[in-house]
């Protein structure tokens, strides 16, 4: 389990004020052979008893390895490739349309070659359309997926929190170095990995 890490009230306003992710603080007065206890993020100070409970949680890792972006990850690959076949598709009737228009151009009329050129420029719009279309559709659906696995994330961390009484829970992105002792990643993805095997994208229709 995680150990308390004692940090003084008066440092943490200045830890959060100049952004710096702090998890160690060793004053001055401290002896040399105390400094081991670094390692085990256990800080103390001279004036001050407080203790607050901490933990580091890699969130982003949990994004990418879990299982369920795996999943996320898996059928967002099958959708691209199937809407590059269906772009692929489309390219190949327009290119036909074209040719087709340039084999018969010299036997229409101008007003038909008006007609024609018309014809064609509406295909290639509405050809344009479907794809900005798909590839709005799959980003908006990944959004989504990824968002109710943040959640997941955040609900599994919050009852930890509760379990094990942490006053203070920090990304793995804003911290430079950290402790093992207080790192809790590979408890919430073994936890994450048994409620939430998959998120399915929910591909809908946009305007």
């Amino acid at each position: 389990m995680p150990k308390l890490t004692k940090i003084s009230p008066v440092m943490l306003p200045f830890m959060f004020m100049f952004g710096v992710a702090v998890l160690v603080f060793l004053p001055s007065c401290i002896k040399a052979e105390e400094k081991k206890e670094e390692s085990k993020a256990v800080a103390s100070t001279e004036n001050s008893g407080a203790m607050v409970s901490m933990a580091v949680v890699d969130v982003q890792a949990l994004l990418n390895d879990s299982e369920a972006a795996l999943s996320i990850k898996k059928q967002a690959t099958d959708l691209r490739d199937a809407y590059q076949k269906e772009f692929e598709g489309l390219e190949k009737k327009l290119r036909d349309t074209e040719k087709d228009f340039v084999a018969r151009k010299e036997k229409l009329s101008e007003e038909e070659i008006v007609k024609e050129r018309q014809k064609f420029e509406k295909q290639l719009s509405d050809a344009q359309t479907q794809v900005k279309k798909r590839k709005k559709q799959l980003e908006d659906s990944i959004a989504v997926a990824t968002g109710e696995l943040r959640n997941q994330i955040l609900e599994i961390v919050a009852t930890l929190s509760a379990q094990r009484g942490y006053e203070l829970v920090i990304s793995r992105q804003d911290v430079v170095i950290v402790s093992k002792d207080i790192d809790i990643t590979k408890e919430v993805l073994d936890t994450l990995n048994d409620k939430l095997k998959t998120v399915k994208l929910d591909i809908k229709d946009v305007q």
